[in-house]
């Protein structure tokens, strides 16, 4: 076989195992891969019956006709946003909320905690960065814990959310997990 034949073999299986490597976010049972179509996002979406993608972009385990209505999956509610930019996915989040009626919301928070960084990082040792910051204000005050790492070709994060809002002497807390792929 000629040279120039090989080397042209050789890039062909590089360049699809690369796109197979994409990095990816796995929400419910679809896995989505930076640099998708709208049209190929759609199509997996389609393949699971209990995942929805809104107009605005919002990817929930409920349809637009069930929103405000309880259904969560394993004391949490998943969803996602998704971005695109020149027509390919280029940012996908996904969000674990704990369920009201959760019977131990610490082990489902933990759980999402454990489940995003596990995703982000996986076995390989990466380079991260971690931060936390507050913002104050007279109805709210807002807390962030993140974790970033570096993949190939994007940026990988797992967001802790506590916000306490505050109502006259009573306090409501809301506790959101979520994992980010953005692409670089």
């Amino acid at each position: 076989m000629p040279r120039t034949a090989i080397l042209t073999l050789g890039l062909l299986v590089l360049a699809s195992g690369a796109e197979a490597q994409a990095p990816s976010v796995t929400l419910g049972d679809a896995v989505l891969r930076l640099g998708m179509s709208e049209a190929e996002v759609r199509l997996e979406l389609a393949k699971h019956s209990s995942l929805f993608l809104s107009s605005d972009g919002e990817i929930t385990n409920k349809s637009e006709s069930e929103i405000g209505k309880e259904n969560y999956l394993n004391g949490l509610y998943d969803y996602g946003d998704i971005g695109f930019t020149l027509g390919k996915l280029t940012h996908v989040e996904k969000h674990w909320r704990p369920s009201s009626d959760s019977p131990d919301t610490n082990v489902v928070i933990a759980s999402a905690l454990y489940g995003a960084t596990d995703s982000v990082t996986g076995s390989a040792q990466k380079i991260c960065r971690v931060r936390a910051w507050t913002s104050a204000e007279p109805e709210q005050d807002y807390k962030e814990t993140t974790i970033e790492c570096d993949a190939l070709g994007a940026t990988r994060g797992v967001h802790v959310f506590i916000k306490t809002f505050h109502f006259g002497e009573k306090e409501a807390h809301s506790v959101q997990v979520s994992e980010t792929l953005d692409a670089r």
